[in-house]
């Protein structure tokens, strides 16, 4: 997700909703839940048209029978 100011968006991920930031730099911030096990679930970018999302991605596990990969858009 693109953000207009870096700070302040990392401050409301981390101390409002709780994010954890693994990995950040001068243009992005990398951030996850306390008890995911992937390096992050958001990045945050620096830029100058702030709010807009690049993409959106959803993680699932599926607990019974083979592990197979599903189409989620016509196409893929």
């Amino acid at each position: 997700m693109t953000v207009a100011d870096l700070a302040e968006s990392r401050n409301f991920y981390t101390n409002i909703l709780g994010l954890v930031v693994t990995e950040e730099d001068d243009s992005a911030c990398y951030l996850r839940g306390l008890q995911e096990a992937c390096h992050h679930s958001l990045i945050l970018e620096q830029s100058r048209d702030g709010g807009t999302c690049r993409r959106i991605g959803f993680r699932g596990v599926l607990r019974r029978g083979p592990r197979r990969r599903l189409p989620l858009l016509p196409g893929s």
